[in-house]
């Protein structure tokens, strides 16, 4: 769907550096890709606040889309 240039980019510009360690974590970006449960435990949140963090990502990509 997005090439991941245009990932990257997003995760730039509309995430800090926690959120970009968590969502790099969860799509194995320079790494195994982690479970929700592991990044749960690992970075001590809830799942609503990895998909939030997942959505900022997928909104930007929308946006810049159209």
């Amino acid at each position: 769907m997005f090439d991941n240039n245009k990932i990257l980019n997003a995760m730039e510009k509309c995430l800090n550096d926690s959120e970009k360690s968590i969502f790099q974590a969860r799509h194995g970006i320079e790494s195994v890709p982690m479970t929700l449960q592991q990044l749960c435990s690992e970075f001590n949140i809830s799942r609503d606040v990895l998909r939030s963090i997942e959505s900022k990502v997928i909104r930007y990509l929308k946006q810049e889309r159209n």
